[in-house]
């Protein structure tokens, strides 16, 4: 009878211990699932108003572009990473200040419409082929980052690069203070 009964109780400990298990790892499951559901809407809400900044690049010099679409277009993205910018990697909190140097190489100082109001009135930049296809580039490069990193099924890009670094990296500009006439030692 007592090896019945303590193989019972084995038993029922075993259970318990199971489901407790099971329920620990149940709800870190449902946090993760919850984590990336969330990641998945701020990547969408990040990259939307990135595409219509490119749209905007693409067309300044082709098609009139209207200011007012630009300096919504930033108030827009600006709206969208300070909604998110929370969730980004804490190697991505630049992430705002390079779009705004990517996209501000083409539209000047109406990018900067989000943090002075008063600049709305600015013209826009005078349209330089090269600069807007570095823009856009970048925006690209940044959109795909933010896409992978809030797609579940991809592990996120360890890094997401200034406009600097990037512009740098892709050969499209020397590191600051690097002098030509030089030799490298």
């Amino acid at each position: 009878m007592d090896a019945l009964m303590t193989s019972s109780a084995g038993t029922v400990a075993l259970a318990l211990v199971t489901a407790w298990v099971g329920y620990l790892l149940g709800g870190k499951q449902e946090r993760e699932k919850e984590k990336r559901s969330r990641n998945v809407l701020a990547a969408g809400e990040l990259t939307e108003p990135l595409r219509e900044l490119q749209r905007l690049l693409r067309r300044l010099g082709r098609d009139d572009v209207d200011k007012a679409e630009v300096v919504s277009a930033f108030i827009d993205w600006s709206s969208a990473y300070d909604n998110h910018a929370h969730r980004l990697p804490a190697k991505w909190r630049h992430l705002s200040r390079s779009i705004r140097d990517a996209a501000g190489t083409v539209f000047g100082g109406v990018s900067l419409v989000h943090i002075r109001p008063n600049l709305a009135h600015l013209e826009l930049g005078e349209p330089d082929g090269m600069w807007q296809d570095y823009a856009d580039e970048y925006l690209e490069y940044a959109a795909s980052c933010l896409l992978k990193w809030g797609d579940s099924s991809k592990s996120a890009p360890t890094d997401l690069m200034t406009y600097e670094a990037w512009l740098v990296s892709t050969g499209r500009r020397e590191p600051y203070g690097h002098n030509r006439h030089e030799p490298d030692v």
